[in-house]
Order: C-alpha cells, then structure tokens, then sequence
C-alpha cells in the first residue's frame, strides 16, 4: 500500500501553462515559449527562488486561460537558463517573435490547491507529496512484467534507442521506474496525464502494463 511519507504546502510560485505536454520528476526538458503571460510567468520564477509548476491546459486552443482550464495535477519545477531566440531560430521553428527558449527540470508531482489570476500570470498554492511504498512481491513482479512488455515493444522500433532501454531496464527504483519508462514511452498525452497525476508507483506500473498490452497487441501506435 502506498503511503504519504511527506507533504508540503509551497505557495505563490509561478505557473507555466503546457499544452499537450508532460514533465515528469527527473526529467530535463527545453521548451519554446512564446506567449506574453507565460514569458511573464517565467521572468517572475527567475526572481524568486527559479522554482515554476508546469501544469497542462485542458484546452490546447484556449488563449484566455482560467481555474477551469488547468488539470488540477502538474510538476514542480526548477528553471533552467532562459534565452531569446535569435530570428532564425524563430523563422525556421515558426515561432511567434519573442520567443523565448528555457530549460527546466522536474522536481516533484504538484497538486494545485488555489490557483491566483495576476496582472499577467498565474501563480498557484501547490502541495507537493514523496510516496513512500515498499516494494513488495506484487510491486517486484509488475515492474519485472514492465520491463519484459517494454522489451519486446521496443524491438525494432528506432526511436527508442539503446539508453532508453537500459533506463527502464536498470532501475530498479519502483518510484522512478515508471516515470523513466512513460518518458521513453511517449504515449498519448491523455496517457501521460493520467500517469503523472497517479500517485502510486504501483498504479503507474500497473497502467503502463495495461498500455503496452494494447500497444503490442495493436502493433505499432502513431507518433
């Protein structure tokens, strides 16, 4: 059974909007961003602290975000280096002008608790939680069944290189293994949501067996 080990309010940090997109802890992502009140929202993380929450809008086309436009789940965050592109960059991504690119890396799962309209941002009380789960027989044995599922998913197909096989073949972390093999993975998005706000890593597990299941049985996905 899992376990809230620890748990922690962190309020007032800058929320980033992503559209389609999931960052989970550990991982190290840049991203392209060009919108006013997302750019607003990063300039604010890197005056305090460089902490920021990543959280998915529900509606990829909404510009006016609102409260009811975010998933209630996201990823705190630390900032990385921020750069305007320069116009080549720009034109050969099409990119709206301004665009900025900026690295972050993910921290934690973040559960939105309020979230705050700003002059030109939002910010957000976020709590943050470390599941503590022994890994036990039924535990060991999924995340084995993962690896075995991955494995025989993975054959031939080219992009998933050699590094992201040993990643979800070595680890043995049961927290940090289905994270690492959902990012080697790239399912749908709706799938890597649905992960990312699953708490448990013997949930994650079971739902990313229950996915490559349905891969292997259908053959290869779209990407």
């Amino acid at each position: 059974m899992a376990e809230k080990s620890t748990e922690a309010i962190i309020e007032n940090v800058p929320v980033l909007p992503i559209r389609e997109d999931v960052i989970f802890p550990l991982q190290t992502k840049h991203l392209f961003v060009g919108r006013k009140a997302s750019i607003a929202s990063i300039r604010a993380a890197e005056t305090s602290g460089r902490r920021i929450a990543l959280v998915a809008q529900r509606n990829i086309k909404e510009e006016g975000l609102t409260e009811k436009d975010f998933y209630s789940v996201g990823t705190l965050c630390l900032l990385g280096k921020a750069e305007a592109l320069d116009a080549a960059s720009i034109e050969k991504n099409e990119l709206p002008p301004g665009t900025i690119e900026v690295a972050v890396k993910g921290k934690d799962r973040a559960t939105i608790k309020r979230l705050f309209a700003r002059d030109q941002y939002f910010t957000a009380d976020i709590e943050v939680a470390q599941i503590s789960e022994k890994p036990d027989e039924i535990t060991v044995a999924t995340l084995k069944a993962v690896r075995v599922l991955f494995m025989e998913y993975a054959d031939g197909l080219p992009n998933i290189t050699k590094e992201m096989i040993g990643a979800v073949t070595h680890i043995d972390d049961v927290s940090i293994a289905p994270d690492a093999a959902s990012i080697a993975l790239d399912p749908p998005f709706e799938i890597l949501q649905d992960i990312l706000q699953t708490f448990s890593p013997r949930a994650r597990l079971e739902k990313l067996a229950e996915t490559l299941q349905s891969y292997i049985k259908n053959k290869t996905p779209e990407y």
